[in-house]
């Protein structure tokens, strides 16, 4: 079992490598800053806020946290998107940047592979971007896509293919010709099957999502067929 549990794993992260172009390529390193971050609870305050001073600060922070990304400062940003989510929870504006909040401090745990407090903060995300009727549908699609990231690194595998699902219907309604969002889609899907130990259907949904890529990108069909020999090999069916 623990043998089965290690080659699930292994699968799915060579499958991560692709899967998380826009946001794990950089995000991965150690940030050499050493801020201390945060606790998993946003600090409750009893003072009153001012709240539209509060939103405002809050935006300020959240683009600080975006820019320390992009400068592989990922220990910082945390601690900016953090501080931009709790006021936003204090000022009680239900609206998509709290979406936006749960989601950028939940991909940071992802990332950094702390998956139970990722989910919470995921799911956060996903309740709230559920109930927004404005929410931008990009990052409606990620958050999805990201929760079942997580779903699958804690097997919980009906969890990640309900997941799934929704993204499909997502995409097929808001960005149906996008076949890089598309293959990532198959991508998930595959490794959800893998996890299951359903050989055939993980083939299936790699060989769909090579089926969408140009031939220019060699470097992910590259990962794609070498995840298909890998999946093969574990079925044992090499014929």
């Amino acid at each position: 079992m623990k043998l089965t549990r290690i080659k699930a794993h292994y699968f799915y992260h060579v499958l991560s490598l692709l899967i998380f172009t826009c946001y794990c390529i950089s995000c991965r390193q150690q940030s050499s800053d050493k801020t201390p971050l945060p606790s998993s609870t946003p600090a409750k305050e009893t003072t009153l806020l001012d709240t539209a001073a509060a939103l405002a600060q809050a935006d300020s922070l959240f683009m600080i946290g975006e820019q320390l990304i992009g400068q592989s400062k990922n220990g910082s940003a945390l601690v900016f998107h953090y501080k931009a989510l709790d006021l936003r929870i204090r000022a009680s504006k239900k609206n998509t940047k709290l979406t936006e909040s749960y989601f950028a401090v939940g991909r940071h745990y992802l990332e950094d592979l702390k998956y139970d407090m990722a989910d919470q903060f995921l799911e956060k995300a996903r309740f709230h971007g559920d109930r927004s009727e404005k929410i931008d549908p990009s990052l409606y699609i990620e958050i999805y896509l990201s929760l079942a990231d997580c779903k699958l690194n804690l097997m919980d595998i009906p969890s990640a293919f309900s997941l799934l699902n929704k993204v499909n219907i997502l995409i097929k309604n808001h960005f149906p010709d996008d076949k890089r969002l598309l293959s990532r889609a198959y991508r998930y899907h595959a490794a959800a099957h893998f996890n299951n130990h359903d050989y055939t259907h993980t083939i299936e949904y790699l060989e769909r999502a090579v089926s969408v890529l140009p031939n220019s990108n060699h470097k992910a069909l590259a990962g794609l067929y070498n995840s298909i020999g890998f999946t093969y090999r574990e079925s044992k069916d090499y014929v």
